[in-house]
């Protein structure tokens, strides 16, 4: 990255600083005194997930141990990430819950075919400094060293849940406990005075989230670029100056769109095996992923996420899936689960164009068509194969023409 490129980088994360304070800073915040806050500034947020972020300082010797429970969700992962010099973000070391093993006497519900409301569901992760060794050692995350060799001692832990339980909208249990371990056995406390989170929060409502500005080292073509038919790219975290929350768990294929009033886009594609949770499911199932979705976003605002998931998206006996993308004036009368069509609002921008984000969460190592797989932004087709989805453009009235879309 030249230097240009870092000064407009960091003046975003700075204008982000002045217009997002944190959560907590507000006097009449549930969490304003707590360890956690929920993040208002991260971009292309997921409508189906749950964030919650904490800052530390980790001194050289100490550790930082996080003790929570498991939640009631088809995943969580624990993620470190660590201020880049650009002021952006970057994840650093992260864990699956499904790899989390549970303190002696739990369960972890996360695991394959593990029951998924076992009680008691405990976990400990805790932070170190250093570089993993190989194998790293079992529920640590790993605070490398800056590359002049001294400790890097701040840091944020940023928890994710993937599509928490029907009846569970928050997760079901307690924010984690934080707290420092010292060389000499002795802990501080830096939870601080956390509220029930089922009982004090809702799902938040898109609409209600703040506008954002894409930082400049994300490759999304200008509104105008929206071709037809679309374009796919990837965007892999660890590559492509990925400092803006992107996880190590996520990989995500992308497209610029622009669908205009009395269209629709319809997607079609293959759809990932994965474990149906959603309306409280016994056990932990498997597949090729974890958790897949879509998500619709404004260009160049991250105004409104509008998503769908996995178990809503409607499939035919052999794998394969119909979605169609328009403004909701424009849902063709066939755009219906009934029809074994599923339905997204486009979510258009003011200048008519938005986004559109494939989510692939956790692939099993054996499922290789996947966005992780493309090594950079134009190898998303050789990547996924069969399973790479198609866009085509047509009027509603056309797509009402087709009939029923057999399943």
């Amino acid at each position: 990255m030249n230097q240009l490129s870092r000064l407009i980088l960091a003046l975003f994360f700075l204008l982000v600083g002045i217009y997002y304070p944190a959560v907590g800073q507000a006097q009449d915040d549930p969490l304003a005194d707590c360890f956690w806050e929920i993040p208002k500034d991260l971009l292309f947020r997921e409508v189906n997930y749950l964030y919650w972020r904490g800052e530390f300082t980790l001194p050289d010797n100490d550790q930082l141990v996080i003790h929570g429970q498991y939640p009631y969700s088809r995943e969580f992962s624990t993620g470190l990430y660590i201020v880049t010099e650009t002021g952006g973000r970057t994840e650093i070391s992260m864990l699956p819950g499904s790899v989390v093993n549970p303190d002696e006497g739990s369960t972890n519900p996360c695991s394959h075919n593990a029951s998924r409301y076992a009680e008691p569901r405990d976990y400990t992760v805790t932070v170190v400094h250093g570089s993993p060794p190989d194998p790293p050692e079992p529920n640590t995350l790993y605070l490398k060293k800056k590359d002049d060799g001294s400790f890097n001692n701040e840091g944020e832990i940023l928890v994710r849940y993937y599509l928490p339980d029907q009846d569970t909208p928050i997760g079901g249990v307690a924010l984690p406990e934080v707290f420092l371990l010292h060389p000499d056995g002795s802990t501080t406390d830096l939870t601080g005075t956390c509220p029930d989170p089922e009982s004090t929060f809702t799902r938040e409502n898109p609409d209600d989230w703040e506008q954002n500005i894409l930082p400049f080292n994300v490759k999304v073509p200008v509104p105008g670029d929206a071709t037809r038919p679309i374009s796919w790219y990837a965007y892999l975290p660890g590559v492509m100056g990925g400092d803006i929350y992107v996880s190590q768990g996520n990989s995500y294929a992308y497209a610029n769109i622009d669908v205009a009033a009395g269209e629709v886009l319809v997607i079609k594609g293959q759809a990932p095996t994965f474990p149906y949770t959603y309306e409280s499911a016994a056990r932990m199932g498997g597949g090729h992923v974890r958790y897949w979705s879509y998500s619709t976003y404004q260009w160049g605002t991250n105004r409104s996420s509008r998503g769908i998931f996995d178990e809503q998206i409607m499939v035919n006996p052999s794998q394969f899936y119909t979605i169609v993308l328009s403004r909701p004036e424009d849902r063709p009368s066939n755009a219906d689960p009934e029809c074994g069509v599923a339905w997204l609002d486009v979510n258009p921008s003011p200048e008519g164009t938005s986004s559109i984000v494939l989510r692939h969460v956790f692939p099993a190592p054996y499922f290789q068509f996947t966005p992780l797989n493309a090594g950079d932004w134009f190898g998303l087709e050789d990547a996924m194969g069969p399973y790479m989805p198609t866009g085509t453009y047509m009027s509603t009235e056309e797509f009402e023409d087709l009939g029923y879309i057999r399943r």
